[in-house]
């Protein structure tokens, strides 16, 4: 069972993924204006650089990063429809395509580069089920790229179908009305976050919503109305400490994080990457010394899992696990990896081990590390 808390603490809103008392996720919004991941807005190209094949894009409030091909055709003082894919993060500025997509709960709607495709997401294995989505469809893709994404996994067709056709609709309308607009104009404006990680959660299905927001309470009982949802009133016991949300957000900027056996694991961020050591610390060998091992670095994997959602960190992450002798041991413990970031909303990828004996992950980039929200709050 996943309920989900929205509150604010530190003068930031958060949604809190609960799983059996503890919080697996945790996502900092703003509930402003200000422009985000997903939304779509007539821009207008300040500056092309050539040589690094990009340019940037004015969209009124912020600026963003364009990348662009040779042959694109964009010139500075082009006014054009693009949609942000990644939110400023530091001194970094906001990242903008001019390929235009939509994401709903089943699908993406993509414009296409040349002829339309179909993919189906990678994280649905299941052969019967991956022949059954392409032959109902495949047919869909006439105008525009079709991605399923792992949440039309066993789920009806007719729902998927209207899903792709109304998100197809939008984006031909967006397009359609794009020349007609002034510059700066927002010609889609995303879900607001706790919509989306409602609807994504990859956790486990939400089957209950706690906020003492009213205006979040009102949005979701209108976007969602079939979300078991409740206001929170209670001003005696604030909602991020009856929860423990502000104990897990003051908790991240620390760099150790203490296992239930005892064990600890270490993490340092740096601006190349995330590099977290696992050590023993206090750990009760009442095992042999290979078991011992395998079962601290199986706890800190589902532990490095959680907090790199909790902390939102990303790219390059190299973590030093206790070294083990056998080999079925890590093979084990790649399956268990494999389970654990399957569960992630932000694509999280092992590697491999190094010749070193570490660990090499990926996770995508979306937002901002929490930590970095923290101290501009």
């Amino acid at each position: 069972m996943v309920f989900c808390v929205i509150t604010e603490y530190r003068g930031i809103r958060f949604i809190a993924m609960i799983r059996d008392g503890i919080i697996e996720d945790l996502i900092p919004f703003y509930d402003d204006e200000k422009p985000k991941a997903g939304d779509i807005i007539l821009g207008k190209v300040s500056d092309k650089v050539p040589g690094i094949q990009s340019a940037f894009v004015n969209l009124g409030e912020i600026k963003a990063y364009l990348p662009i091909s040779g042959d694109s055709g964009i010139k500075a003082q082009d006014e054009l429809p693009v949609l942000i894919t990644k939110e400023a993060s530091g001194n970094k500025e906001a990242v903008a395509s001019s390929r235009l997509s939509l994401t709903g709960r089943y699908c993406v709607i993509q414009q296409s580069k040349g002829k339309p495709v179909f993919r189906i997401s990678a994280r649905i294995t299941e052969p019967d089920e991956r022949k059954r989505l392409e032959d109902g469809l495949k047919g869909l893709a006439e105008d525009f790229d079709i991605i399923i994404r792992t949440k039309a996994m066993d789920q009806d067709m007719d729902l998927i179908t209207d899903e792709i056709r109304s998100l197809m609709d939008k984006l031909s309308h967006i397009v359609e009305i794009a020349p007609s607009r002034t510059v700066y104009t927002r010609l889609y404006e995303a879900d607001m976050p706790y919509v989306t990680a409602i609807r994504d959660c990859r956790i486990g299905e939400v089957t209950k919503v706690i906020t003492d927001i009213p205006r979040v309470y009102n949005t979701i009982r209108e976007r969602m109305p079939d979300v078991d949802i409740s206001l929170y009133e209670d001003k005696m016991l604030p909602l991020a400490k009856l929860h423990k949300i502000a104990s897990t957000v003051d908790s991240v900027t620390e760099r150790i994080v203490w296992l239930k056996s005892g064990a600890y694991i270490v993490i340092d961020e740096t601006e190349a990457m995330t590099v977290i050591d696992v050590n023993s610390g206090r750990f009760s060998k009442d095992k042999s010394r290979e078991e011992s091992f395998y079962m601290i670095n199986s706890e800190a994997v589902s532990e490095i899992a959680r907090q790199l959602r909790i902390r939102n960190l990303s790219g390059i992450i190299m973590v030093d696990l206790i070294n083990m002798k056998n080999r079925s041991d890590y093979d084990r413990l790649v399956d268990e990896m494999k389970q654990v970031f399957a569960c992630d909303s932000q694509y999280t990828t092992f590697i491999d081990f190094t010749r070193l004996g570490l660990c090499e992950l990926t996770r995508k980039k979306v937002r901002r590390p929490l930590r970095e929200v923290l101290n501009d709050a």
